[in-house]
């Protein structure tokens, strides 16, 4: 069959007319909501509620991170202050200067021994293995910290973020020093980012 272009417009016309004659069969969805309702911004194109996606996408989020939370080694849970604006102390300077650091969230690196009236990091691992106490500060470990954390953390070097005493000494005033209020307790690798928690990796 051959079609001129006066059949061709009138093809067009038709489709034209037809999409913009309303439907008969059934009343239009769109004109039987109130202005305020289609005009809502809680609304999106297919008609689902937005906030219902923002609901459902807050809850994916949540769930992936604590997911990444239990399969991380170590403990780490958000503290008051962002990680990467506590500083990052020696224990050297806990040592020689406790009163600079008195009451203050800092982030330390060190040797973690946990064991009964011995919960400390050392220096250096033979700091620990001489017991030499005055090199190490004695922590006081979450009480949230699970079997397979201390594990994960326990007898290595480790970063730790929590407020330092300087007048508090641990177990029979042994140690230079206790850090409570422990946020932060991970494994410590060369080359790894002291600011960034393992879960932002």
């Amino acid at each position: 069959m051959i079609y001129d272009d006066s059949m061709t417009a009138m093809s067009i016309s038709s489709c034209l007319r037809a999409r913009l004659q309303p439907c008969r069969k059934r009343p239009c969805l769109n004109g039987a909501l109130a202005p305020e309702v289609r005009s809502s911004p809680l609304r999106t194109s297919g008609n689902t509620p937005r906030f219902l996606i923002i609901l459902l996408t807050s809850i994916f989020l949540c769930c992936g991170t604590l997911v990444a939370q239990q399969n991380r080694p170590g403990y780490f849970v958000p503290g008051p202050i962002q990680e990467v604006q506590i500083p990052s102390v020696s224990i050297i300077q806990l040592i020689a200067n406790p009163q600079r650091y008195n009451g203050k969230r800092i982030r330390i690196i060190g040797y973690l021994r946990l064991e009964f009236e011995g919960n400390a990091i050392y220096l250096h691992r033979e700091d620990y293995e001489q017991e030499i106490s005055e090199n190490a500060v004695w922590i006081n470990p979450p009480s949230a910290l699970t079997k397979e954390q201390i594990n994960a953390v326990n007898n290595g070097y480790v970063i730790c973020t929590g407020v330092f005493h300087g007048n508090q000494h641990g177990h029979m005033d042994m140690f230079s020093g206790e850090i409570s209020n422990i946020n932060r307790l991970e494994p410590w690798s060369m080359g790894q980012t002291a600011t960034k928690p393992a879960s932002s990796k």
